[in-house]
């Protein structure tokens, strides 16, 4: 609260500050555009559609890559991350592709190599002026990181699949805003051989998510906007009975109140705070719940710098003996 505190402080003294620098910016954008054009890639445009391929290439040195206490292995890995975007350029309406990989390659044990491909399909559909329809698909093929108290002991990683379907629908009523959808994961884990010999069954942790939600919202004045968000959270997985014998399918959800801002054009952001509640149907696990919420701000330094932030909190799921989930809390800050 105090952080959160002294950023509304900060906001409050730099506000003419920022609006003087908003008002040189507008002088001295002609120039800072052409410089932004110059080196912003341009893309492969045919018929309505822009395609930007690109390619990353890194090396990154692990000096733990099992996260073990016991076998404690250094080693050097290369990453290669091809992909591709395409988006059309239509007035109206907007489809989007995005395939990204992250291939990596370990000097030494090449058993632990990983090649995880993501695949997103974005589309809107502008049904009137002032709603819209937005929809969404998303596959991976990926790996769990050895953090993880599930991974630990395996010979190789823990290789899993996720499908994201991401339906949701918009309309805007003068100041007033309402807007529904549902998202709907899917989880598909391999089983992994360990170090003692054996094979630790994954199955237990396949499962379905769905997860709808409502967000109304007020715009105060412009650039500024009150809203209330609530969602229902149902997991199911496949085995009623799983690892350890506990049914770990749960119901809940969260409840938030937030305030977005617009601060000049150049600092944009929100802020929620709100309750989470999350019940499981073996009566062995507490139930979790508690206060939540989330802060995100991003600063348009100059026209090619951004410093952005984010601080979520969820409700992690897990196997382990006993124990319901994991709170988890994310803190992204970066340039």
């Amino acid at each position: 609260m105090r952080f959160i505190f002294l950023v509304f402080l900060i906001f409050s003294v730099c506000q003419p500050a920022f609006a003087y620098e908003r008002v040189k910016r507008i002088i001295n954008y002609g120039a800072e555009q052409r410089r932004a054009d110059a080196i912003s890639p341009q893309g492969i445009v045919y018929s309505g559609f822009s395609l930007f391929p690109f390619l990353g290439v890194g090396e990154e040195f692990n000096d733990n890559i099992f996260k073990s206490e016991v076998l404690v292995l250094d080693d050097f890995i290369t990453h290669l991350s091809p992909g591709f975007n395409i988006k059309s350029d239509w007035n109206r309406h907007q489809l989007a592709l995005n395939v990204n990989s992250n291939l990596a390659f370990y000097a030494q044990h090449s058993g632990q190599n990983h090649h995880d491909v993501t695949v997103d399909f974005k589309g809107r559909l502008d049904v009137l002026r002032n709603s819209a329809l937005r929809f969404s698909t998303y596959f991976g093929s990926l790996h769990a990181d050895r953090q993880s108290i599930e991974q630990l002991g395996g010979v190789t990683p823990t290789f899993y699949r996720v499908l994201n379907i991401d339906v949701a629908y918009k309309h805007q009523f003068n100041r007033f805003s309402i807007e529904g959808a549902l998202d709907v994961f899917r989880r598909d884990y391999d089983n992994v051989a360990l170090r003692t010999g054996t094979i630790r069954n994954n199955q237990a942790r396949n499962r379905w998510d769905y997860n709808p939600f409502v967000r109304i919202a007020y715009e105060v004045q412009s650039g500024y906007e009150a809203f209330i968000k609530m969602r229902y959270t149902k997991v199911n997985y496949d085995q009623a009975q799983g690892i350890n014998g506990y049914e770990r399918s749960s119901r809940g959800g969260d409840a938030v109140v937030g305030f977005a801002f617009d601060a000049t054009g150049l600092i944009t952001g929100d802020i929620a705070l709100g309750y989470r509640y999350r019940a499981y149907d073996d009566a062995r696990l507490d139930v979790i719940h508690g206060l939540t919420g989330g802060l995100s701000l991003q600063w348009d330094v100059t026209p090619l710098m951004t410093i952005h932030s984010k601080v979520t909190q969820d409700i992690g799921e897990t196997t382990q003996l006993a124990v319901s989930g994991a709170n988890i809390t994310t803190i992204n800050l970066g340039v």
